[in-house]
């Protein structure tokens, strides 16, 4: 980020970060105190928890209690697919279900078949604007048909951010990711637990690191040398200005 403001040419780092962004603005802060002109953060990254377990303890509450708001929701919504029942215990119920049997998709094709992990990782319970398809596709499930579960909706997950959670934090082995689900289904058992799992597909197999801090080292060399390429441009600027300089095309 300082190597991109510095090739700008910019006095001051204009920023605007989301998420795992919140994380490189602050350490940009950190590291860069005085280069900052404005900067906005949005869903700010606790980045000082080193610990895994804690730090998907979190989310997993938060995700568990987006479920609860989405029961809530169906419960006073006469468009909820699942009104009159308990969303959460037919949740739970097609849960089960799918663990002991993957449950037919039929729209999706003759033999495909959704599991419980399948649902578990397409179930939208954070935004709003998705719990009435969900609520329909939940109680389609609870019927035989899971072809709801089948497909991805939404932007595909931005690979970038997880691959650098990896680097930044100890992920563990399979074993004790497994583990970490047991612990957090006894205290999120409705979807919370799903938390462990997300960066799994990136994280393993990759070698163990430390944590990455930026380094402004590079930075520091370049003012030793005294080398500005900003100062260069800012010169080749005035040069071009100047009422004596002419393009070569004018001349011709």
């Amino acid at each position: 980020m300082e190597a991109i403001r510095k090739a700008l040419c910019q006095a001051r780092l204009t920023y605007l970060g989301n998420s795992h962004g919140t994380a490189l603005g602050q350490a940009y802060a950190e590291l860069f105190p005085r280069r900052i002109g404005r900067m906005y953060l949005d869903s700010v990254w606790d980045h000082t928890t080193p610990d895994l377990r804690e730090w998907l303890h979190r989310r997993a509450h938060a995700l568990e209690a987006n479920a609860e708001r989405f029961a809530a929701w169906c419960r006073g919504t006469t468009t909820c697919a699942l009104r009159g029942e308990d969303p959460l215990a037919v949740w739970d119920e097609v849960m089960v279900k799918a663990r002991r049997e993957p449950i037919p998709a039929p729209e999706a094709g003759p033999e495909v078949r959704i599991s419980d992990t399948q649902i578990a990782s397409r179930a939208n319970f954070t935004y709003e604007a998705t719990w009435e398809r969900l609520a329909a596709g939940i109680a389609r499930a609870q019927t035989g048909d899971a072809s709801f579960f089948a497909k991805v909706e939404g932007m595909p997950d931005p690979d970038l951010s997880r691959v650098i959670l990896c680097a930044d934090l100890p992920y563990p082995c399979y074993d004790k990711l497994q583990k970490l689900e047991t612990a957090l289904r006894r205290d999120t058992p409705h979807i919370g637990w799903r938390s462990v799992w997300p960066m799994a597909n990136h994280c393993a197999g990759l070698p163990p690191t430390g944590t990455y801090p930026p380094h402004p080292s590079l930075f520091r060399s370049q003012r030793r040398s005294g080398t500005s390429p900003c100062a260069d441009r800012a010169d080749h600027r005035a040069h071009a200005s100047h009422p004596h300089h002419r393009p070569a095309t004018a001349r011709a």
